[in-house]
This record gives structure tokens, C-alpha cells and sequence, in this order.
């Protein structure tokens, strides 16, 4: 019984194991998705950037026709979440935004510190920073004409329903971003049901700390991962809420349980009966000697004593149960000698 529940222990301890390593995992591909779409962001901004054509119009501040030029495959890239097309002119001037053309002549300067880095450093930028409403995935590419920078070119994919949506289709996972604003937090989208976590929570996931938490939902446990996303400086920005359904390992779980269990019940029962077989075959010989030391002690000393050609501890107690027999045979004798003696002496 001690094995049993020491196995479960150490078998629920390899579950947990098991099913971080699973949230970890979620963690890690969920990065790497981000990644792949800053990568993405980076080679469209890097083809449009290129363009003679956009290179003519933004030459000569054609806002309709630069916006023209790229509408199309706006279209074209919204399925893959990327939804944001901008071109930035120094010193931070928004030229044309393709999605939204009525905006633009806004200094973005202040609070696009990657845009000011493609302008600075003349190269391509990616990660995450924020827009003018939300978070994004941005790829920066510079616009050069010769030695002259005409601009930077700038994609983005909002942290928006959209990308959750796509990430809950592509890793199985439920997800939701979320911010801290004030004493309390902000989700920027989601596709979990559960209320926002507590800011405590988010604040302990953007320390850096890989925080897990399990519950449940529509009738399923769940383990809930929090990991921080850094902009593209390394700097914490938002938290992603990764919610699992673990159903599997707790199925797992329980019918290593039941199993064990009934291993340890079956165990227990041959054990028992075992010992019963065992203890009853010691006991038949034992009582066989109690009584018949009954009887000896009687005077009964024509008994023999069962057991005393075994070799083993019963046929040991059998010798010395005979050598009391010839014992009290010896006294009986000499009382009797004794008594023949007394009574010749007397006549």
C-alpha cells in the first residue's frame, strides 16, 4: 500500500511534468508565430518599399495614386492578419494610410519610436509596438531612392480578434491579450469566455515569470498559461493568456489511478490470503503440539509427538516437546522406584 501511494505520488508529479511542459510549449509556439509573422510583415514592407512605381508617388506626395498602388493587395493580405499599411515620411509624418486614407499628416514620431529607428538607421525594423489604438506586429522597411530616404514603409498586424482567432485555429488553444491599465488590466482580444485575470496576475507575467493557474470551463479542467510579449526593443508590453483544455491528462490521470489502484487491491487480497494459508499451516502443527503436551502433562506418556520427524523450526519444537516427555517419563519413573523403596523399607 506504501508503493501504491508513493507510485501515484511520483505519477501525478510526471502528469504535472508532462502538462507544463505541454503549456510551455504552447508559450514557445505561439512566439515563434509572432515571429514568423513579423518576418512576414518585414518581407511585404521590404517588397512595397522597393516599388519604383510607390517610389515615384511618394517622389512627388501622389497620396491617391501611393494609396492605389497598394489597395489591392491590402485585400490580399487581411486573411493573413495583415491588415495595417502606412507610409511615413521624415520626420515622422504619416503620408498614407491604405487602410484608413482619410488619416493622414499626423506626427507619429512621439510614439512610433521604430519608425524614428528605420529612419535613423536606415534599416529594416520589426516587432511589436503600438498603433494609433492597439498593439501590433510591425515590419519597417526603409524606402530608399539612391542615398535619399524617401520614407519607410510600414506593415502591421493588430493584436486584434482576427489574430486570435487565427491562433486559436492553428494551435488548438484558446487566447486572449491583455494589458495593464491603472490598478486593473485590459484585454485587447480574446477568444476565452473567463473574465479578465487579476492585474497581480499580469504584473507577475511581466516581471518575466512563466505564471500557470488551472480551473475549468463548460465542464472541462483547464491550465491557464501567462507569459509577457516584449516589443521589438525587449521591453514588456502585454501579456498572452494561453488556456489549454487538459481533459486528456486528467483521463490520463484517473485511469493510471483506477489501475493502480486495483493492482494494489489485488496485491493486498493474495497478500492476505497468503498469510492465511501460511498462518493456518503453521498453526495446525503448533496446536497439534499444544494439545498433545495437554495430554502428556496428563500423564498420557505412551503419546508420540506429532511433528518430530520434520526438519524444520515445528520439528525442533516436536524434539523438545519429546525430550519433556521422556523427562516426565524419567520423573514417574524414579517416583515410583521411590515409592517401591518407601514401601520395602517400611515392611
Amino acid at each position: 500500500v506504501v508503493l501504491a501511494a508513493f507510485g501515484l505520488w511520483r505519477q501525478q508529479a510526471t502528469v504535472d511534468v508532462a502538462l507544463e511542459r505541454e503549456l510551455r510549449a504552447d508559450y514557445a509556439n505561439l512566439i515563434a508565430a509572432l515571429d514568423a509573422q513579423t518576418r512576414s510583415a518585414l518581407a511585404v514592407s521590404h517588397a512595397f518599399a522597393t516599388m519604383p512605381e510607390l517610389k515615384a508617388a511618394v517622389r512627388a506626395g501622389n497620396r491617391p495614386a501611393a494609396i492605389a498602388l497598394m489597395t489591392e493587395a491590402l485585400a490580399r493580405m487581411k486573411p493573413l492578419g495583415l491588415e495595417l499599411i502606412t507610409i511615413q515620411i521624415p520626420p515622422g509624418i504619416a503620408f498614407a494610410r491604405v487602410h484608413t486614407p482619410e488619416a493622414f499628416g499626423d506626427d507619429v514620431s512621439k510614439r512610433r519610436k521604430m519608425i524614428m529607428e528605420g529612419f535613423a538607421t536606415r534599416r529594416p525594423v520589426g516587432g511589436i509596438e503600438s498603433g494609433r489604438e492597439v498593439l501590433n506586429v510591425f515590419g519597417t522597411s526603409p524606402m530608399l531612392d539612391g542615398d535619399t530616404l524617401l520614407g519607410v514603409v510600414d506593415i502591421g498586424a493588430p493584436f486584434g480578434q482576427t489574430y486570435v482567432t487565427t491562433m486559436k485555429e492553428r494551435f488548438g488553444v484558446e487566447v486572449a491579450i491583455h494589458q495593464i491599465e491603472g490598478d486593473g488590466s485590459r484585454t485587447l482580444a480574446s477568444t476565452t469566455r473567463s473574465p479578465p485575470p487579476p492585474a497581480a496576475t499580469l504584473k507577475r507575467a511581466l516581471a518575466g515569470e512563466m505564471v500557470f493557474a488551472t480551473g475549468a470551463q463548460d465542464g472541462h479542467p483547464t491550465a491557464t498559461t501567462f507569459g509577457v510579449l516584449k516589443n521589438y526593443s525587449g521591453e514588456p508590453v502585454a501579456v498572452v493568456e494561453i488556456v489549454r483544455d487538459t481533459t486528456a491528462f486528467a483521463d490520463l490521470a484517473t485511469r493510471s489511478e483506477l489501475w493502480m489502484a486495483g493492482g494494489t487491491a489485488a496485491a493486498v487480497l493474495v497478500a492476505a490470503l497468503i498469510a492465511a494459508w501460511l498462518g493456518r499451516g503453521m498453526a495446525r502443527p503448533i496446536l497439534a503440539l499444544q494439545s498433545a503436551m495437554g495430554r502428556i502433562t496428563a500423564g498420557d506418556h505412551a503419546l508420540e509427538v506429532p511433528g518430530a520427524q520434520r526438519g524444520d523450526e515445528i520439528g525442533a519444537m516436536a524434539k523438545a516437546v519429546e525430550v519433556f516427555k521422556d523427562s516426565l517419563i524419567e520423573t514417574s519413573r524414579l517416583r515410583q522406584q521411590q515409592e517401591q523403596q518407601r514401601a520395602s523399607t517400611e515392611q
